[in-house]
């Protein structure tokens, strides 16, 4: 995912609870439209929300630094989850569901 330098500077921690606002800035900061890059920025604010007593910091390490594989599965659902509320849409359709169901996937190969 392609960054702006400077960009990281808007990021608060409201910013990582409102989706359309964080969403607006991923496209501001990284140009076009990815469902996949929607899904990692709105996992990382997860992951942050959850675990950091600054979440804007680890949002911004997460995503400075591409750290796609520390998003655990529950984390990837409920970006999901807000996605699919963003774009009023009460069941996943079909490209989003095979990209979700194959990112789910390849994680899942390596848990036993």
């Amino acid at each position: 995912m392609k960054r702006s330098n400077g960009s990281f500077a808007a990021v608060t921690d409201d910013l990582l609870r409102d989706t359309s606002a964080l969403l607006a800035w991923r496209q501001a900061n990284t140009g076009g439209s990815s469902t996949d890059d929607d899904l990692f920025v709105l996992g990382a604010a997860e992951r942050a929300l959850e675990l950091a007593s600054n979440p804007s910091a680890l949002f911004i390490s997460l995503v400075k630094h591409n750290r796609r594989r520390f998003i655990t599965i529950a984390q990837d659902e409920r970006a999901a989850d807000r996605l699919r509320r963003h774009e009023g849409h009460g069941t996943i359709h079909s490209p989003f569901a095979a990209k979700l169901i194959s990112r789910l996937a390849g994680r899942m190969a390596g848990v036993r």
